[in-house]
């Protein structure tokens, strides 16, 4: 019963760091978007999209290296998620890294076709 109840609110909390982040992000703010998404991360690392959003973040910074990183814990933890992939190939392509973005794009195209 404890544990369900300390899941529940690491829950709650991952949501609230989530949603402060995610609304950081679109105001631009992205240093602070990221040390929420970490406190996010910190609550629930099995949660992709924590991971995705602050590779966005790291990706509107040029922090390309780092984005990828996170976009593949996203894409780890949700092979399905076409926003993760989709995320990972802008970056590659920023670092000229054609031919694997290009992987990442047709493995777009396969996840909406599915």
């Amino acid at each position: 019963m404890r544990l369900f109840s300390r899941k529940k609110k690491n829950d709650k909390d991952f949501l609230k760091w989530f949603n402060k982040g995610y609304s950081l992000n679109e105001l631009k703010r992205y240093e602070e978007a990221i040390l929420c998404f970490d406190a996010a991360i910190r609550l629930n690392p099995e949660r992709y999209e924590g991971w995705n959003n602050k590779g966005h973040s790291l990706n509107e910074l040029k922090r390309y290296e780092e984005a990828i990183l996170c976009f593949d814990a996203a894409i780890r933890l949700n092979p399905e998620e076409s926003m993760a992939w989709s995320n990972k190939g802008d970056s590659l392509k920023k670092l000229g890294r054609d031919e694997e973005a290009e992987q990442c794009i047709v493995k777009v195209k396969e996840l909406k076709d599915e």
